[in-house]
């Protein structure tokens, strides 16, 4: 027996565990190259995580009001960041940042811990996990992971001690 039991992400949002997770927007409201600036709000892409290494600086940028207009994707430093599509299982978290966020496209999942039962960094390199990265391979082998906006989401299973699970 593991001494790590599975939990869904839809427990550990129930319980406060997690705080949110949000993918970027999607369709006709999605930032296109005729949006990109020079300097403003970080818009990161699934190759803007390098080696698992959020690359801020050589990533698009969007202007802040641009990026306001949009509905979701709002991620803020101790946000963990999870690729879902093309390079999929690609993870770190959002560093000090100089903008009030960053920007995903829908390549991109941010996770958001409460801080108090789950650190950023801990579920990060859960995410790094051979666990998690054999998954992530399978999957990638055969479908696109479930994203945020997928009802199958919630029910991917991943491994957590059971303090960092407990409601209290």
């Amino acid at each position: 027996m593991s001494a790590f039991p599975k939990v869904t992400v839809g427990k550990l949002l129930d319980e406060g565990v997690l705080l949110a997770v949000q993918d970027g927007n999607h369709g006709e409201i999605h930032p296109t190259t005729a949006d990109y600036v020079e300097v403003g709000i970080p818009f990161v892409m699934a190759s803007d995580l390098n080696g698992n290494q959020l690359d801020l600086p050589g990533c698009k940028f969007i202007t802040e009001s641009r990026a306001i207009g949009l509905r979701k994707g709002f991620a803020r430093t101790g946000d963990v960041l999870l690729t879902h599509k093309g390079s999929l299982g690609l993870t770190d978290v959002v560093g000090p940042i100089a903008s009030p966020f960053v920007m995903l496209t829908p390549q991109v999942t941010y996770y958001r811990p409460d801080g108090q039962r789950l650190e950023s960094h801990f579920l990060k390199y859960v995410f790094r996990s051979p666990f998690f990265q054999d998954r992530c391979s399978r999957t990638r082998a055969t479908e696109r992971a479930p994203t945020s906006g997928s009802r199958h989401s919630a029910n991917w299973k991943y491994f957590f001690r059971n303090l960092m699970c407990s409601a209290g």
